[in-house]
């Protein structure tokens, strides 16, 4: 029956009616059939057909009228969740491939790709609740894929969303992926100990906050960041660990001190942006690199491995990383924050950054870190003079007694 419906809308796709709206209900039907049995066909030839239909779909979006595709958003919604939602039941090991392409990743990474493409065309009056329920079902429920191709596609599909401009995408959509990463970053910061995928989730989240990190309020995503950084240093230096950001002697303290590194990367994508387009953003920069600062200066974390553990290039990678983001913050306070606060905060920073760079026997940190901090003395603290002339010659003093 289900075949039987699957070549019936083929042969009607293509008799003499091919407008956009006619491809488009006669695609959706023949999909909708590949659903239709109790126990779903997940053979590779279904796989292949669903994957044809879906991509048919993506392109016939764009040429059909915008109140069309509201009106069957419902529907369109329902059959592409029901895919996804079939293919997560399935033991994917049964399918693997090396490549992460096999069949049934492939109808995952092209139902998302089709449900974003329709979010992408639809009215901005479309129901939020339709909207959140298609989002939810098809993109975000990949989100912590195992198959990093498939969590990719989805991570893509989002981004894509959240860069629209005239128009916008759905504020759902916004709404929706805000919700996300704020209740996954809460689960982290909670610590639970039963989620054994809590660390490689946290990973896969940080990824994607790298990518939209123009387009959201990444100032807030932040401040959960720099909390994140304060539990897992505290509970490695309470384990009396001398390298938090380097490798560790048990599987533990080196997935947390991974961790720690990417979620410094993060941060420093966030202190990267520019042009803040707002006094309360600019103001809102000042003060998360104040915090950035203050963070890294109290925690003070270890550099060096312990001595039984030689990867020198993990080292240099991991200081100049340290480093760089200690600059970075350093120039935003500057061009953003509080004149005083910066004024205390830079010389004990310089401290830091001399200390990190002098513990390293070859010169590959200092060689990085030398130019980036001749640019800050340069410019921002050329500024903080124009600012603050007697705070700025207090600094100074400070810097070099």
């Amino acid at each position: 029956l289900r075949l039987a419906s699957v070549t019936s809308s083929i042969i009607e796709l293509g008799s003499g009616n091919r407008s956009p709206s006619h491809v488009y209900s006669s695609t959706l039907k023949a999909l909708e059939a590949t659903l239709a049995s109790k126990d779903i066909d997940h053979s590779l030839d279904v796989h292949l057909t669903q994957c044809g239909f879906l991509e048919l779909l993506s392109v016939t979006f764009q040429h059909v009228g915008k109140q069309a595709l509201k009106a069957t958003i419902s529907v369109v919604s329902r059959v592409l969740r029901a895919l996804v939602l079939s293919c997560q039941q399935v033991d994917s090991t049964m399918l693997d491939t090396k490549d992460d392409l096999s069949s049934l990743n492939s109808v995952l990474r092209n139902a998302c790709r089709c449900s974003c493409e329709f979010l992408r065309v639809i009215p901005s009056d479309t129901s939020r609740d339709d909207v959140s329920s298609m989002f939810r079902g098809t993109c975000l429920t990949l989100f912590n894929h195992p198959k990093r191709k498939v969590y990719q596609s989805a991570h893509d599909g989002a981004c894509e969303l959240l860069a629209m401009v005239g128009p916008s995408c759905h504020a759902a959509v916004r709404k929706d992926t805000v919700k996300f990463i704020d209740s996954r970053l809460k689960m982290a910061l909670s610590g639970k100990k039963d989620n054994s995928n809590i660390e490689t989730e946290l990973a896969q989240l940080l990824e994607f906050i790298n990518k939209v990190v123009p387009y959201l309020d990444s100032l807030k995503i932040g401040a959960k960041l720099m909390e994140l950084i304060t539990v897992n240093i505290s509970d490695l230096a309470a384990l009396k660990m001398q390298a938090v950001y380097m490798k560790a002697t048990k599987a533990q303290t080196q997935e947390q001190s991974e961790t720690i590194v990417m979620l410094l990367k993060t941060v420093m994508v966030i202190l990267e942006q520019d042009g803040m387009s707002s006094p309360q953003k600019e103001k809102a920069m000042g003060e998360f690199s104040a915090r950035v600062l203050a963070t890294l200066l109290q925690l003070r974390p270890g550099i060096i491995l312990p001595s039984h553990m030689d990867d020198s290039e993990q080292i240099n990678a991991n200081a100049i990383l340290h480093g760089s983001l200690l600059i970075m913050a350093c120039r935003k306070l500057c061009e953003y924050g509080d004149s005083t606060t910066a004024g205390k905060l830079f010389p004990l920073t310089l401290q830091l950054i001399l200390k990190l760079v002098l513990s390293q026997t070859d010169a590959e940190v200092a060689a990085a870190l030398s130019p980036q901090m001749l640019e800050f003395f340069r410019v921002e603290v050329t500024m903080l003079e124009g600012k603050d002339k007697a705070n700025f010659d207090e600094c100074i003093v400070k810097c070099f007694p």
